[in-house]
């Protein structure tokens, strides 16, 4: 089976080069972006089979993010993690009536997370 590539976004550098690290460590190519910009432009150029990226974040809208995403490719796969487990489930809908292909509330484990970015990485 070919590695897979993950597109992980989130603004704070640590967070992104140890979900880099475990990423790596479960057999994922990983890309990483901190914003908006960076996100599209990679996204655009290296073409992942996932994107992931964190609901609520400074300086960035994640819906926004998503539908830029799917604009680009209607068959794109996001996984948006919640940083908020006493949501409604309102954002859930709102973001997988978007396009999210997942939507994980919290408690965020690091297997959780591999595990929805592998299994959504693999469907058809």
């Amino acid at each position: 089976m070919d590695k897979k590539t993950i597109l992980y976004v989130h603004f704070h550098k640590e967070t992104r080069e140890h979900a880099k690290r475990f990423y790596e460590d479960a057999d994922f190519n990983v890309l990483l972006a901190k914003n908006t910009k960076e996100c599209i432009k990679m996204f655009q150029a290296e073409k992942p089979d996932i994107v992931q990226l964190l609901h609520m974040i400074p300086e960035m809208d994640a819906l926004d993010i998503l539908i830029k995403i799917k604009n680009i490719d209607s068959d794109a796969k996001v996984v948006v993690l919640s940083a908020d487990g006493d949501g409604t489930g309102d954002e859930m809908d709102i973001f997988m009536n978007a396009g999210a292909c997942r939507y994980l509330y919290p408690p965020l484990t690091v297997d959780n997370m591999i595990h929805s970015v592998y299994v959504a990485a693999n469907e058809d």
